[in-house]
């Protein structure tokens, strides 16, 4: 579940975002850990904006 939470956040799939962490909270996971696992999808995110694969629009949509 983990990884697709990060998939899907690094992927700018919003709603599978939400569904992935909401089951996680549902499971009973570590917020901490979720929220760990945010900032390693916001690091993809950041690597592919460096390397011109991302725009400022994606970027912004993933950090909502």
């Amino acid at each position: 579940m983990s990884h697709d939470l990060v998939e899907a956040i690094a992927n700018i799939q919003e709603d599978e975002a939400l569904n992935a962490m909401q089951e996680m909270l549902d499971k009973g996971e570590d917020p901490a850990r979720i929220l760990a696992l945010c900032q390693e999808a916001m690091a993809i995110v950041g690597q592919r904006f460096e390397a011109g694969e991302y725009f400022l629009p994606e970027l912004i949509m993933s950090g909502e």
